[in-house]
């Protein structure tokens, strides 16, 4: 079951509007859909200097350290920026 899946990854967990019946768990926050964009801002890892329409990240998560990967996905446009990890 999905909740169960999430309950074993001991992340924050965001829900809209309410927490599904029965499932009590540790790091959820219950907001409503209009909120979301704001927490979704409040709790980003990384900032970049400049706007970056095709800049691309992923963020790993191994036992000995964190893994970042930047691709860029546009063919035409350099990027350029400073990137800001929290």
């Amino acid at each position: 079951m999905l909740l169960d899946a999430i309950k074993k990854l001991n992340n924050k967990v965001i829900f809209i509007d309410r927490i599904p019946q029965g499932y009590c768990l540790k790091n959820e926050l219950v907001i409503s859909l209009e909120q979301l964009a704001n927490q979704l801002v409040a709790i980003k890892e990384m900032a970049t200097s400049t706007k970056e329409d095709y800049l691309v990240y992923y963020h790993y998560q191994h036992d000995d350290g964190d893994v970042y990967m930047f691709n860029n996905e546009s063919i035409y446009q350099d990027i350029e920026t400073t990137i800001t990890l929290n």
